[in-house]
């Protein structure tokens, strides 16, 4: 599932006109993300754990050209699932 996806599951079940929902919708995740930045760290009992994962500057190959290319150090959010979440999507 993708966010457009999402958006629209959210967007059928809520009582806003689109335009609303979408704004609602893109603030949350911005806030979620703010948070997450912040924080480094944020648990949602049902759903999982967002945490930052720090990844440190590493050299890649150019398949191309066959040089060598430095990939600057960088955060990425990583998403762990929650037993209760996994064992949901089992069913």
């Amino acid at each position: 599932m993708n966010k457009k996806s999402l958006f629209n599951k959210v967007y059928i079940k809520s009582s806003f006109d689109r335009e609303t929902s979408a704004k609602v919708f893109d603030y949350y995740f911005e806030e979620l993300k703010k948070i997450v930045i912040c924080d480094r760290l944020l648990l949602m009992d049902e759903i999982g754990v967002f945490e930052v994962e720090h990844r440190p500057m590493t050299t890649v190959k150019d398949l191309k050209k066959g040089a060598e290319i430095l990939l600057p150090p960088k955060d990425k959010i990583k998403f762990r699932p929650s037993e209760s979440l996994i064992n949901a999507l089992k069913d």
